[in-house]
């Protein structure tokens, strides 16, 4: 039901209302209340007639406004459906008065970690991605999370989950949230050398046109090294997102850009992309001759 329907009902209900005692007054407590996705809270209407009585025995119609957000009972119960500003009228005696009740999202319960390599060398950056959910198993959106390394000597970890593997040895990375956490083990292996590239290292292209640039490395005894680059651009009017672990690059608008891949903690190696406007190339042809 649309907020504009709930309206039309409550206005409904207030023109079939059955002849009772008219308030002059009425409240509903509490005022405002805040729940989370599937809880409850009980509203309660107090009606009072010009001379401040308290009217009894009155009929009370309730009604969710949006009914997106949370239901409501014949006696006042509000059942939280989905996280936002749900809003409860209340109609008495063909009188209406409305409260706002917020609903929470229902916060995580269980964090899972993954890491794009638990033996890394030093001097690589690997991401480490957490999936949230909440106690009924439903995905958690962007909850805040909080990063820690056992040994940051050995393995460092930032804000966002990006793992800097330093020297050899053993860490234990942890990510928690409010009342919930989880970690993993990396066992950072000795560095042997390992050589980045970018590919391609200078292109020319339209607006509009896709290039797709590669990471990739080895050691120096020729052994392949998986990478996980950390994406970056220089200029205004293109992006460029990860797509697997390559780089996918498209300009709305004519320039010269920079992308650049970190793919450890010292190495950033980049590509020059010169995009020109599309323009409709025409060429003339003369198909005959006429008086003018």
């Amino acid at each position: 039901m649309t907020g504009l329907a709930s309206s039309f009902l409550v206005a409904a209900i207030l023109q079939v209302a059955p002849a009772q005692a008219q308030p002059a007054q009425i409240v509903i407590s509490p005022e405002r209340a805040e729940i989370e996705v599937t809880e409850t809270a009980r509203l309660t209407v107090t009606a009072q007639d010009g001379a401040g009585r308290v009217l009894d025995d009155l009929l009370v119609r309730w009604v969710a406004s949006t009914p997106e957000l949370a239901s409501v009972s014949t006696d006042g119960v509000v059942t939280g459906l989905n996280p936002g500003m749900a809003r409860i009228t209340a109609v008495v005696g063909g009188e209406s008065v409305s409260v706002s009740v917020v609903i929470r999202a229902l916060p995580a319960t269980r964090l899972v970690a993954n890491v794009g390599s638990d033996e890394p060398y030093a001097s690589q950056v690997i991401p480490v991605w957490v999936s949230a959910s909440n106690r009924l198993g439903e995905p958690v959106d962007g909850p805040e999370l909080s990063w820690s390394s056992s040994d940051p000597d050995i393995a460092a970890v930032d804000g966002a989950g990006l793992v800097f593997a330093r020297q050899a040895g053993s860490a234990t990375i942890s990510v928690s949230g409010d009342n919930v956490s989880t970690s993993l083990e990396l066992r950072v292996q000795a560095d042997p050398g390992i050589s980045y590239q970018l590919e391609p290292r200078e292109s020319r292209v339209r607006t509009g046109d896709v290039i797709r640039f590669t990471a990739t490395a080895q050691t120096n005894s020729g052994e392949t090294v998986r990478v996980f680059p950390e994406w970056s651009l220089s200029g205004l009017g293109a992006q460029i997102e990860d797509d697997g672990g390559e780089g996918v690059f498209v300009a709305e608008e004519a320039g010269t850009y920079r992308v650049s891949a970190r793919m450890g903690e010292r190495d950033v190696q980049s590509g020059i992309v010169i995009v020109e406007a599309r323009g409709a190339d025409a060429q003339l042809v003369q198909l005959g001759r006429g008086g003018i």
